[in-house]
This record gives structure tokens, sequence and C-alpha cells, in this order.
């Protein structure tokens, strides 16, 4: 089962939001969170194998994002390591988890590739979460700088028919975290744990898409 969070790609503004965890920032050292994860350049297997002028052809009309139920949200704060399988998101203050995240995903990929897919076609690319395991505030006062934002999905682009066009599962897009005073930095520069993640997925699902985008010109 899978709770569902639909939301238009191209309605409204995008909001990019921080909030700082950093009070007792240099009063200890502690370990940090998701420690287990190495990140890897191989973001995925084989890429969307769809055809330039085909995708050039496409209009995002939905980011679909589907969050399985048994995915449960961490909910202490001072945890050091919650286990893998739990969602962990504190980066948007209080709130339902689950609806921050697949807000956040959203914005990701309709930030990667709207701005692309402005073709006739429209598609939805729908996207169910496997792993996502930021760092908890405990976890983000360490300043051994050992952390990774875990994140992996699977992705699929569906034409207006609801017909299966390209999917890929497991897609990886993880990330290193900052933590103690470069985390604190990168939030004084407006480089938050949000804002970072955001790219960070958008590069990946529009690299999965259209490698094309990428290259050199």
């Amino acid at each position: 089962m899978f709770g569902k969070f639909e939301t238009s790609a191209l309605r409204g503004k995008q909001k990019g939001i921080g909030t700082g965890l950093f009070a007792g920032l240099c009063a200890s050292a502690l370990m940090g969170a998701c420690v287990g994860a190495a990140v890897t350049p191989k973001d995925f297997q084989s890429g969307a194998v769809v055809q330039k002028a085909v995708v050039e052809n496409w209009t995002l009309s939905n980011v679909g994002v589907q969050i399985p139920e048994t995915m449960n949200v961490s909910t202490d704060p001072l945890e050091r390591y919650p286990d893998s399988g739990q969602i962990v998101w504190y980066g948007d203050g209080p709130g339902d988890v689950k609806a921050q995240v697949a807000n956040l995903i959203t914005e990701s990929v309709s930030h990667g590739v709207a701005d692309m897919l402005v073709g006739e076609e429209p598609v939805e690319l729908v996207i169910t979460l496997r792993q996502f395991h930021a760092l908890t505030p405990r976890a983000r006062l360490s300043n051994l700088q050992l952390g990774v934002h875990e994140i992996v999905f699977d992705i699929e682009v569906r034409n207006e028919r609801g017909d299966l066009i390209a999917s890929e599962d497991g897609i990886n897009a993880d990330l290193r975290a900052f933590s103690g005073f470069k985390a604190y930095e990168a939030e004084v520069r407006g480089a938050t744990q949000r804002k970072s993640i955001r790219q960070r997925v958008a590069d990946v699902v529009r690299r999965w898409l259209a490698p094309w985008s990428f290259e050199k010109a």
C-alpha cells in the first residue's frame, strides 16, 4: 500500500525552507547518522533510454509521489542512528513529515526537468520512495563529517492515458551531509539541507531522463 501525494509540478512557486538546529552547535561533537552508505557516482543503471526527439516533445503535466505505508517516520530528534528504513527528515520543522518529503521530491523533480519538458505530449513522472534518510538534529551537531543523506527511489514516465513509457527502480540520490560547524556555515550562506537535497534529486532525475542535457556545448 502507498500513501499517494500528487501535486501539479507547475503549480505555484517553489519554496526552499531551512531550519536552524544549531543552538548547541559547539557544545558537543556527536557521532553522525547515516554513516553506513557510500556515496557513489553510479546513480542508476540504464536511464530512461528514450530518444532525444521523443523526450523533447514531452511536457510535464504532473509529478506523483508514492510513499509506502510501511515506511515509518523518525520522531526522536535526539536519536543518533535511526533505523535505515525510517523516513528521517527534520528540515521543514514540525508537521506531516511524509507530506513534507513528498513536497520536497515534487519540487526537486519539477526543478530538474520542467524547463526541458515543454513539448506537446503531456507526461507524468511518478516517484516511488524507497529510502529517505537525512540527519537527525543530534547527528547534525557532530563535527565528524561522516553523514550521508540516503535517498533511493523508483521512477516511471507515463503518458496521459497512463501507459508506461519508461521506468527504472533503485535510483540512488545519496549525497554527503554537512554537520557541525560546516553545517552551520552552509546554513548561513543559504545552502540548507532542503536546498542541497532538492538540487541533488533534480540533477539525478534530469540526467536519468536526458543525459545529453549535461553535455558541454
